[in-house]
């Protein structure tokens, strides 16, 4: 039963409120672990929610939903990003998540949900929806000519954030530009999921 718990809406809402609770003590608590663990079993219950056949952390990906047909399954990445817009008062005015290289170049996963998350509301703010192959047809950034992972980010101050930062002009690759042009189309993606048209968000990557 232990392992169904992720099914029950008190569970993310426990965790999240853990992980409200630790930032607000800003007592240097190392946080990662417990905001992983809120953003999938919030996916993961979104899901189950929707009417899908899930399976909670299998191996090699964060949650998948499970066809019938094997090769119709979708492989899910998770990326939680707190979402500090006020960049003029503690905040850096930008949300980011770094995507491991192996795992997009090894084919880990088919989905990257990528959440921003104020923690003011009840839920997350916004769930973007991206392909595997559009990261992967991006360029990983680059340091010293090693390539690293795989970087995309989301401001409402884009064009301002990405004159300032030499880092984040060079992590403005076409995905990046294309969320922050329309932020939107991506998260139509998620709703179109949710709403149990699953292929239809998989299909939308060449709009």
């Amino acid at each position: 039963m232990a392992n169904e718990l992720w099914k029950n809406e008190k569970t993310w809402k426990t965790i999240r409120e853990s992980y409200r609770l630790m930032k607000m003590l800003e007592a240097g608590f190392r946080t990662q672990f417990v905001q992983g663990a809120y953003a999938e079993c919030w996916v993961a219950w979104k899901l189950y929610k929707a009417r899908y056949d899930i399976r909670f952390h299998p191996k090699g990906c964060d949650v998948s939903i499970n066809a019938a047909n094997p090769e119709q399954s979708v492989r899910f990445e998770i990326k939680h990003s707190e979402d500090n817009k006020d960049r003029y008062e503690n905040g850096h005015g930008y949300s980011s998540w770094r995507i491991s290289k192996p795992q997009v170049e090894k084919g880990k996963f088919d989905i990257c949900l990528l959440l921003t998350d104020s923690l003011r509301g009840d839920e997350p703010d916004a769930a973007y929806v991206f392909t595997r192959e559009e990261i992967a047809n991006t360029i990983p950034i680059f340091d010293e000519g090693e390539r690293l992972d795989y970087y995309l980010w989301y401001s409402e101050y884009f064009e301002e954030i990405r004159k300032k930062a030499q880092w984040m002009n060079k992590a403005a690759n076409s995905l990046v530009e294309s969320l922050n042009k329309n932020p939107y189309k991506f998260e139509r993606r998620w709703q179109m999921i949710l709403d149990g048209k699953l292929q239809d968000a998989l299909r939308s990557r060449a709009s």
